[in-house]
């Protein structure tokens, strides 16, 4: 089993932030920065792409939308209800407690 690699946990922050970071490096080569807050009961994942629609060839413009929509589609282990539900899309829990599912395709990053 591959492992993960852990990047650094030496990051800048302000004195009075009292929250850890930690970067990994997940197996399929994915950067991940995980920030643990002691005083906080909830959990959140974020995701950006460094592509946006800038990226989009001449011939095939709306291709960043596209991926935008393929982060949410689902896999074989992983149902598409699942993640909607995970991102926020298909629980109201998750919006009563503060949580959304802002998806935008920009111009440099999705």
């Amino acid at each position: 089993m591959a492992q993960i690699e852990r990047i650094t946990e030496n990051l800048q922050k302000p004195e009075l932030d009292d929250r850890s970071y930690r970067v990994i490096r997940l197996p399929n080569k994915l950067e991940a920065l995980l920030v643990h807050d002691p005083d906080t009961d909830k959990a959140s994942a974020a995701v950006n792409v460094n592509v946006g629609n800038f990226s989009d060839e001449d011939d095939m413009p709306g291709m960043a939308h596209a991926v935008e929509h393929l982060l949410f589609m689902g896999t074989k282990k992983v149902s598409s209800i699942v993640i909607a539900t995970l991102s926020g899309e298909a629980n109201i829990d998750s919006i009563r407690c503060g949580g959304s599912t802002p998806r935008k395709t920009h111009t440099t990053s999705t």
